[in-house]
């Protein structure tokens, strides 16, 4: 995607953005998991199954002979499972980029990236994608670490090919 944005002979440059989620699956609301997965045009009974998974979940240390009380789970998908990515990724399935055509966002399990074309005669529309993701991270409760965060922009060039050198 990213050299085909390159190839076109209106573009200029492409910005790629990369974001990071920090402990992001430690981080999903099972509040808001559950909201998507009753939304979602999944099988209600699966839903019912995946929501029965999530509720009253538990957890305590036990060290060195020494038992800490238990403690309530309202949050994190479970790292280890099968069901963890998959939980994942129903809760990041509509991360969308909108109100910027021709913005792909490329996902891997919590990194991001989002490759934004500058076309000629157009208004860069960086900040805008830039924006449409922060609204979504920000109302899923999912936050960003900004130390993994960061950008490249990448410019055309017309390279003259040399195909025999001479020594």
């Amino acid at each position: 995607m990213y050299l085909k944005a390159l190839e076109e002979p209106n573009c200029d440059a492409v910005r790629l953005i990369a974001m990071d989620f920090s402990k992001a699956f430690d981080n999903v609301k099972h509040a808001k998991l559950s909201e998507k997965l009753k939304s979602s045009s999944m099988n209600p009974y699966l839903v019912n199954w995946y929501l029965n998974f999530l509720k009253d979940r538990r957890q305590r240390i036990v060290f060195q002979g020494t038992t800490c009380k238990w403690k309530d789970i309202n949050k994190g998908v479970m790292q280890g499972t099968v069901t963890g990515p998959h939980f994942f990724n129903l809760f990041i399935n509509d991360l969308e980029i909108k109100n910027c055509s021709n913005t792909p966002l490329v996902k891997f399990a919590d990194d991001y990236s989002l490759l934004v074309p500058i076309l000629k005669n157009t208004q860069d529309c960086s900040s805008k994608a830039i924006d449409e993701f922060k609204d979504w991270y920000e109302s899923n409760s999912l936050p960003l670490n900004e130390g993994k965060c960061d950008y490249i922009k990448e410019r055309t060039t017309r390279r003259l090919c040399i195909t025999n050198l001479w020594f």
